[in-house]
């Protein structure tokens, strides 16, 4: 079902790689989804993907890294924030 919607443009790469990314950053495999988040910002440099990257910097204890993608993310949203 997936390979069908994806053929068809239904479900954009960038969101695959962003849930990918939650994921792997709730079971605590914050590198990896820090990987999947850049990746999804490299296609599209969307407000909720850069703050979604700054909510895994902070889990993983690197609040400056935190702050630039919220800033990030709020300079692209300024809705976006908190």
């Amino acid at each position: 079902l997936w390979i069908k919607e994806i053929s068809k443009g239904m479900i954009r790469e960038e969101w695959i790689y962003e849930h990918w990314g939650i994921l792997l950053g709730k079971l605590g495999e914050y590198e990896q989804s820090i990987l999947f988040h850049k990746k999804s910002i490299r296609i599209d440099q969307n407000a909720s993907f850069f703050h979604n990257l700054g909510v895994v910097y902070q889990m993983s204890n690197k609040p400056k890294k935190a702050l630039r993608a919220y800033k990030k993310s709020i300079k692209i949203n300024p809705d976006n924030s908190p």
